[in-house]
């Protein structure tokens, strides 16, 4: 979508699909509020991986929107971490 991190996004799939470690139709999950799940929702679109982001209720309602309109599936953590906070909390989901 033009995003900063859509290159970053795009390289981190076709590393991992030529390693081996993701393979072909797998699904990306990973935790991320921004750019970056944008940019992976876009990459799995093109290359057949369905995404996950995981996030807390902090995100953005505009980035919500436009990660469902690329196709990715949102799941919020529901508390912070008693420790680590809502970072953490999403970590620990992944």
């Amino acid at each position: 979508p033009g995003g900063i991190k859509d290159r970053t996004a795009l390289h981190m799939v076709l590393a991992a699909r030529r390693r081996g470690q993701l393979l072909p139709g797998a699904r990306i999950i990973e935790s991320t509020s921004g750019t970056l799940g944008l940019g992976l929702a876009l990459a799995g679109a093109v290359h057949g991986h369905p995404v996950t982001v995981v996030t807390d209720p902090g995100m953005e309602p505009l980035m919500t929107g436009l990660l469902t309109a690329f196709g990715a599936d949102i799941e919020l953590v529901e508390a912070p971490h008693p420790v680590g906070g809502w970072q953490e909390a999403r970590r620990r989901r992944v």
